[in-house]
């Protein structure tokens, strides 16, 4: 079935650098190269943080690491690093490393989550400093880390090795501290708990990533615990320099077919949708988009819905798919509470389209600068609206101009 009050589109594929690395014989190589990692001694603990974020060959990496702790006769264990994510729960936190692979029986270490956090201290400016029991017990902490621009604030330390440690192993108590400072304390606070932890927790390294347009490993450093913040600020200028974005930062529609917590700590990356959605917080000037609409939420998210409140409409469908506790839990914590507010819903995909083109009043469908994407993660193929094509620079239409088709069960059909 095809509306004749949608606009007619075309799938293009967008060319970003294409820069990447085979992590997992990266990691090998530049783990046996580090002097500082030779310090593990047979039969000691050494605990390994894995973080709820869909990060690129998660299996695979944490694989090899457990067997090259291994071979030096440590004793891996992987904990649970999440500030609110799987609800704040010890169980919640196994289920959302399940989902992502992350099992004993997978990756061949023991897989620990509990409630039990620590203070070590305070920080220059009075913050209190949470950390997992799990990684206070242990001989040895790893930290994994993605460093990618953080999606409640913005400096030249974001997403990455310190901000595992502040909001990771501080679980809901470091989470909260965080988030405590607002978005212009944020940077400042990461880097002095990340400071008091490398003092009072003995790290063997960081294994930091980043990640390219394309969500493939670009780059993997194995990084001693006096460079985490050099490297964070490093890898933080590529990752910039790597990231994907919309193909114009003008629209009046925006179709996102999935949110979720495995794509962006806020179900939708707001540096690429343009909206923060935080109280007393300038929106960002660019990407500017009339309507935001999500079709549904990813199963590894747990049905933790923040960011929900960045869209206008949502599918019934979603709504449905919603744990409230867990998502009310992440947005009163970060103090973002406008993330977790529902959207307009619509019963179907069709009526949300229809809803979101009659609201920007747009009779003529030719003229409607509509984007659909997968997600905000991956954005090499995208459905853009046939009068886009003519400025969109440096890309490959590889579906041509089409009319938009309808399911039978209101469902909009992918090219």
């Amino acid at each position: 079935m095809v509306s004749k009050n949608f606009p007619r589109t075309a799938v293009i594929k967008q060319k970003f650098p294409e820069q990447e690395i085979d992590p997992v014989s990266e990691l090998e190589k530049a783990y046996k190269a580090s002097p500082f990692v030779q310090r593990v001694n047979p039969g000691d603990k050494v605990a390994i943080t894995a973080g709820s974020r869909g990060i690129a060959n998660r299996v695979p990496l944490y694989q090899k690491l457990v067997k090259l702790v291994k071979e030096q006769g440590g004793e891996p264990i992987i904990i649970a690093g999440m500030g609110t994510h799987g609800g704040g729960t010890p169980e919640g936190r196994l289920s959302v490393l399940e989902k992502l692979g992350i099992t004993e029986e997978i990756v061949g270490a023991p897989v620990i989550s509990t409630p039990n956090v620590k203070i070590l201290g305070e920080t220059p400016s009075g913050l209190k400093v949470h950390t997992a029991e799990e990684a206070v017990n242990s001989d040895w902490v790893i930290i994994v880390g993605r460093a990618k621009p953080h999606t409640s604030f913005s400096g030249t330390l974001e997403s990455g090795l310190n901000k595992m440690i502040a909001v990771g192993l501080g679980k809901v108590p470091g989470a909260g501290t965080i988030h405590s400072q607002g978005s212009a304390g944020m940077e400042q606070a990461i880097r002095e708990i990340g400071q008091v932890f490398r003092e009072k927790v003995n790290v063997l390294c960081g294994v930091l990533l980043v990640e390219n347009a394309f969500g493939n490993t670009a780059q993997l450093q194995v990084v001693s615990s006096e460079k985490f913040v050099e490297a964070d600020e490093e890898a933080l200028k590529l990752a910039r320099k790597l990231m994907a974005k919309l193909p114009a930062d003008n629209l009046d529609i925006l179709v996102v077919d999935e949110m979720g917590k495995n794509y962006s700590g806020t179900g939708l990356d707001p540096k690429i949708i343009g909206r923060l959605r935080i109280y007393g917080v300038m929106e960002l000037e660019t990407p500017f988009i009339k309507r935001i609409g999500i079709l549904d939420i990813n199963s590894a998210s747990d049905g933790n819905g923040t960011g929900v409140g960045l869209a206008d409409f949502v599918t019934e469908k979603l709504v449905t798919k919603l744990d409230m506790e867990k998502t009310y839990l992440n947005c009163v914590t970060s103090g973002n509470v406008q993330r977790a507010f529902i959207p307009v819903r619509a019963k179907s995909e069709e009526k949300l389209l229809q809803a979101a083109i009659k609201s920007v009043g747009s009779p003529d469908p030719e003229q409607l600068r509509y984007v659909r994407i997968k997600n905000t993660m991956d954005l090499t193929y995208v459905e853009v609206s046939e009068n886009l094509l003519a400025e969109i620079k440096d890309v490959e239409v590889v579906v041509e101009p089409g009319a938009i088709e309808v399911k039978e069960n209101g469902d909009l059909a992918k090219k």
